[in-house]
């Protein structure tokens, strides 16, 4: 398995993905390479870069996101840049990562490269001040998940909802009133 690209690409998707300020918590986070439609796509925590490749790659490799960092200091000498997966390991140039391979078809590939960067971006509900403790923790009962996936503050605001015919609740305090909403 085997993708070829340019080095000022490969340097820019992994300077893309960099934070402004780096954590250690963010360089050990698992970085995919997968390969589709003539493109080698970076992604880390729900980030993606896409950059023209040519190569013969069909899944992903998984790897720490920090390996890849010295890479910024130390610029490879090739151009175009040559990535390999052979032995469990990434090679670039004389460089070997560990690495993890995860083998799909082109349409599993783009499937799971959707599913990567969707699950990593939970809705925004917009929570409201609750009138009984005053805290922002109120959300509109239809908002909350099905009744399975449900923890226990949220059951229990499900069922007093239940119960009054309350469109909205607090999840700290459990207060249930009717909100009305003006178009």
């Amino acid at each position: 398995m085997w993708i070829e690209l340019k080095r000022d690409d490969f340097l820019d998707a992994i300077n893309r993905l960099k934070p402004k300020r780096l954590l250690k918590s963010y360089a050990i986070l698992e970085l995919q390479i997968s390969f589709l439609n003539s493109e080698v796509i970076f992604c880390v925590n729900g980030a993606e870069t896409k950059k023209p490749a040519i190569g013969e790659w069909s899944g992903f490799v998984c790897l720490r996101y920090g390996l890849l960092l010295p890479f910024l200091k130390i610029k490879p000498q090739s151009d175009p840049l040559k990535i390999e997966y052979v032995d469990a390991k990434i090679k670039i140039e004389t460089a070997r990562l560990t690495a993890k391979w995860i083998q799909k078809s082109n349409l599993d590939t783009q499937a799971s490269i959707d599913a990567h960067l969707l699950s990593d971006q939970p809705d925004k509900i917009n929570l409201k001040f609750c009138p009984s403790c005053g805290k922002k923790k109120g959300m509109a009962i239809d908002l909350l998940p099905i009744k399975s996936k449900l923890d226990a503050e949220q059951l229990r605001l499900q069922m007093l909802a239940d119960n009054t015919n309350a469109n909205t609740g607090c999840l700290t305090c459990g207060y249930v009133w009717i909100e009305l909403v003006s178009n």
